[in-house]
C-alpha cells in the first residue's frame, strides 16, 4: 500500500509539473494576451515584389526564395536586421479554390541600382510603390517558430471583428529582426 501511495503521489507530482510547464510556456508565447487592433496610416513606400498564385498555406517557401534572392542581389544586406517582408492577399481562401488564390509577396526596399538590375534580369520581380494607406495593425510576440502559427490563430479573428468591410485587401508584414510579428 505504501508503494502504491508513493507511486500515486509521484504521478500527481509529475502530471502537475507538466501542466504547470505547459501553462508557463503558453504564457511565455503570449497566447493569453488580449489582442489590440489599431487603425493607422502606412506611409508610401518602395517595394520589390513577385506575384503568387496557389495555396496561401504554401507561401512560406516563396517568402524564403524572395529573401534569398534579395540577399544574393545585395538588396537586403542582413535578413535579420533590415528585412521587412509583406504579403498582400487578394482572395478569400474559403471562397476561392486553393490553386486560384492570388497574392503579392515582396519586400519594402530603398530603391537602388541593385533593385533595378534584379528587375531587368529577372522578369518575375517587379518594382512598385505601395501608396499611403489606412491600415489595421496588431502584433504578437515573436518567441520562436511556433509564434508564426499562434499569431494567425490569435490575431486574425480580432481582425475580422474590426474589419467591418472598410478594407479591400489584406496585407501581412513580418519584421524579421524585431520582437513582434506585425500583422
Amino acid at each position: 500500500e505504501r508503494i502504491l501511495a508513493f507511486n500515486m503521489m509521484l504521478f500527481i507530482w509529475i502530471a502537475s509539473s507538466v501542466i504547470v510547464l505547459i501553462l508557463l510556456f503558453l504564457i511565455y508565447m503570449g497566447i493569453f494576451k488580449s489582442v489590440t487592433i489599431d487603425v493607422s496610416m502606412q506611409p508610401q513606400r518602395d517595394i520589390l515584389y513577385i506575384e503568387y498564385q496557389g495555396s496561401y498555406k504554401k507561401m512560406s517557401g516563396a517568402f524564403e526564395d524572395l529573401c534569398r534572392t534579395l540577399q544574393t542581389a545585395s538588396i537586403v544586406k542582413d535578413k535579420n536586421t533590415d528585412a521587412e517582408a509583406f504579403g498582400i492577399y487578394y482572395d478569400d481562401p474559403a471562397k476561392t479554390p486553393e490553386n486560384k488564390c492570388r497574392a503579392v509577396i515582396g519586400q519594402f526596399i530603398t530603391r537602388d541600382q541593385a533593385a533595378d538590375h534584379l528587375v531587368k534580369t529577372n522578369p518575375d520581380y517587379k518594382l512598385g510603390v505601395l501608396d499611403e494607406v489606412k491600415t489595421l495593425e496588431s502584433g504578437f510576440p515573436k518567441r520562436n517558430t511556433l509564434s508564426y502559427f499562434l499569431a494567425p490563430m490569435k490575431v486574425y479573428p480580432a481582425y475580422l471583428k474590426a474589419f467591418k468591410g472598410e478594407f479591400k485587401d489584406y496585407c501581412d508584414t513580418h519584421d524579421k529582426c524585431g520582437s513582434m510579428i506585425e500583422m
